[in-house]
């Protein structure tokens, strides 16, 4: 008689890419933009992996940001939205990236990439034009939900912006600032066979931080009107 809530994760460009395309993670957040019961909670390239699966701390940390999200759409009936893009407008070499925005402001950080934190190049964003990839010589956070890309030449023609893509290692380093703590921790336990790369001293212990990372796209930027 009710429909049930569905959480759901986007797939790790690294592992579903097909051609060097984002294909899959956009129709997974197409899928959650057109039906109301189904909820994309983020990416999961955040989380410490063991390669193409997330590590049993990977797999904790983000069942808890799972239990956020169903907390909020299930007990508390309240809408949810990943961070991801609403618009994207060009004029000259700058392109303005405006984001819904769990909880403002955005913040640049390092993703786990296997077990340790590393920065991506250019943040994880990607601009492409009818000549090919474009050089980006800038990007930055200029206001709480915006980002602001700066190319190294002209664009040429209709440019998209691609994030966490195969380009990118199928990462980024863009996230909010939810505060949000989980109630679990990050264990490493080596006699239950875990491998001592997993001993991650900043980790270890503590809880698991919920921030919202931003989920992966290929989006056209459109043009900036005077």
């Amino acid at each position: 008689k009710q429909m049930p809530a569905f959480l759901s994760y986007q797939t790790d460009a690294k592992s579903s890419v097909k051609d060097g395309t984002l294909a899959v993670g956009m129709a997974q957040w197409e899928l959650a933009r057109e039906e109301p019961n189904w909820f994309l909670v983020g990416p999961v390239y955040p989380y410490v992996d063991k390669g193409t699966h997330l590590s049993a701390n990977g797999y904790r940390w983000f069942g808890q940001m799972l239990g956020k999200v169903y907390h909020q759409v299930a007990v508390e009936r309240r809408h949810w939205q990943p961070l991801a893009p609403r618009r994207a407008t060009v004029e000259g070499k700058e392109v303005l990236i405006d984001y819904h925005v769990p909880h403002p402001p955005l913040a640049f950080d390092r993703p786990y990439l296997g077990h340790v934190a590393r920065p991506v190049k250019q943040k994880g964003f990607v601009l492409l034009d009818e000549k090919g990839e474009v050089p980006l010589s800038d990007v930055e956070i200029v206001a709480d939900t915006i980002v602001r890309l700066r190319a190294a030449r002209e664009p040429v023609g209709q440019l998209r912006i691609r994030y966490a893509s195969h380009q990118s290692g199928g990462a980024g380093q863009l996230r909010d600032s939810d505060p949000t703590l989980a109630d679990a921790h990050y264990e490493y336990l080596p006699d239950k066979g875990m491998q001592a790369l997993e001993n991650v001293p900043e980790l270890v212990g503590k809880p698991y931080p919920l921030h919202n990372w931003s989920i992966a796209f290929d989006i056209p930027a459109e043009l900036q009107s005077r």
